[in-house]
């Protein structure tokens, strides 16, 4: 199975067209408009059935699935937390997510703790956590390492530093390139799985992706039992 997750810095319609070359089963993507109110490409629409949410019309969290692949329950109201998605599906759940002001990774932690039972080794959780284990002071307990330690107890771990033998916090990869500027890298963006199911990851470049957004996608591929 093939997920691609992305920030696209708005207006996702228009940059469509720059992912279909990987022909994902599933989009992730964040700061991405409502597919109910702006129009997206036929031949996208034609592959993918979509799910979204969000506070405004113009940039929420959408996750586009191909429509071969049933979903039986979709989850998206979560009350004061923002932005999650939660997908049950024939082959598992998979949660996009995409956290922002005011609380950033304290959401994600808080959602953990919350829906603590919706999270099972069957889920694959995708996205722009905003987070990063170098900024742990500044959210107290409800910190990037508190939800790695969480989600590492659920049986879930991080694709990239996984398959990289990376930790938290020491990343040579950046997702994020703040003000676009190359000299301000970060890494904010994630997935995490059980450890069996992960297979391989890529992460965009700069050169590639700085002239649609300022975050580059993750390209995450994993190893699905039975036929997608």
């Amino acid at each position: 199975m093939k997920i691609i997750s992305w920030n696209c810095n708005g207006a996702f319609r228009k940059k469509a067209h720059l992912l279909t070359q990987y022909n994902a089963d599933c989009y992730i993507i964040q700061e991405c408009e409502n597919p109910k109110v702006f129009l997206f490409p036929a031949d996208f629409n034609d592959q993918y059935q979509h799910f979204w949410t969000g506070k405004s019309d113009r940039r929420g969290l959408a996750i586009f699935l191909k429509k071969e692949l049933l979903v039986s329950e979709c989850y998206s109201d979560f009350q004061s937390i923002h932005d999650f998605i939660l997908l049950k599906t024939a082959f598992g759940k998979i949660l996009g997510v995409w956290t922002h002001k005011p609380n950033y990774i304290e959401d994600l932690y808080d959602f953990i703790l919350r829906y603590n039972n919706s999270i099972d080794q069957a889920t694959t959780i995708a996205g722009d956590f905003n987070s990063n284990a170098i900024w742990d002071k500044s959210h107290g307990i409800k910190n990037h390492s508190g939800v790695v330690k969480a989600l590492q107890a659920k049986g879930l771990f991080s694709a990239w530093h996984t398959l990289n033998n990376a930790e938290h916090g020491k990343e040579n990869v950046a997702t994020l390139y703040f003000h676009k500027n190359v000299n301000h890298p970060f890494h904010i963006d994630y997935c995490f799985a059980q450890k069996e199911m992960l297979d391989t990851i890529s992460i965009g470049t700069f050169h590639d992706w700085i002239a649609y957004s300022d975050h580059v996608p993750l390209i995450i591929t994993l190893k699905i039992k039975g036929n997608l």
